[in-house]
């Protein structure tokens, strides 16, 4: 487990709140437009910021480059950075074909 950065820049001021605190029992503390995580694991991470942002209309993703770096982002403006996000459990895809043959599976109930 390391030191995480939560970027936050593109979250409206009505979700920073949630952000922080789903993240506080993780110790976290806001330094402008990010929010430092002290030990933990970035899929905790991640897993924690989508069940507090649900239905907000935005998501966190890892940065794939950075490992110490996670994003805060609208839905919408995770596609225009060729990410593709699954409806049912946030998994990140590379392309829109990845992730509908993943749907299929929990569609037809096999995840």
């Amino acid at each position: 487990m390391a030191m995480l950065w939560v970027t936050i820049s593109q979250v409206c001021d009505e979700s920073r709140p949630a952000v922080l605190s789903a993240l506080a029992g993780l110790g976290a503390e806001k330094v402008e437009d990010r929010v430092k995580v002290q030990e933990a694991e970035g899929r905790q991470v991640v897993a924690l910021l989508g069940k507090a942002l649900a239905g907000s209309g935005y998501v966190a993703v890892e940065n794939m480059q950075d490992a110490s770096e996670i994003a805060v982002l609208k839905e919408g403006d995770i596609e225009q950075l060729g990410l593709y996000l699954c409806g049912y459990c946030a998994m990140v895809f590379r392309s829109d074909l990845e992730r509908n043959l993943h749907q299929r599976v929990h569609y037809f109930g096999f995840g």
